[in-house]
């Protein structure tokens, strides 16, 4: 017997062994993508399955004070709709968010702080709110546990 044949089992058992490792970790990582906990401070959600727009263009700034207002970010379908808002932002007493429907179509979302939504927000143009981290709404995405 040549030394190939005795260490095949071995290669085969490896190959096998790492291939289920493989599949396993595949499926670890996403089953804690689903399970990671929502963002510290202000955060937006998407409501994927009542956005038709494909894109979500924000601007955002501290309730109460339009000088700090300013263009955000832009969301596309495609991306995480879970979105942490600006570290200047983030633990800020009250938020106002602007949000434009690109193309002008449904949009759902949902403005957050830490455990709770803040602001329910639906349209097909734009719409604009102040929120206080005290106000309390429902949103029909929830918010990631």
């Amino acid at each position: 017997m040549n030394l190939n044949q005795k260490t095949s089992p071995l290669k085969n058992t490896l190959f096998i062994a790492f291939t289920i490792l493989g599949v396993f970790n595949n499926w670890s990582n996403n089953l804690f993508a689903q399970c990671q906990e929502p963002p510290k401070g202000w955060f937006v959600i998407i409501c994927l399955n009542h956005t038709e727009a494909s894109q979500v263009r924000f601007e955002i700034g501290v309730g109460g004070d339009q000088n700090t207002h300013r263009a955000w970010t832009t969301w596309t379908k495609g991306q995480p709709t879970v979105l942490s808002v600006p570290i200047e932002f983030r633990y800020a007493k009250e938020i106002w968010l602007k949000a434009y429907a690109i193309p002008e179509k449904d949009v759902s979302l949902c403005i957050c702080f830490n455990d709770h939504v803040t602001q329910k927000m639906t349209f097909d143009e734009d719409e604009e709110h102040e929120t206080n981290r005290d106000d309390d709404n429902e949103c029909e995405c929830g918010i990631p546990r």
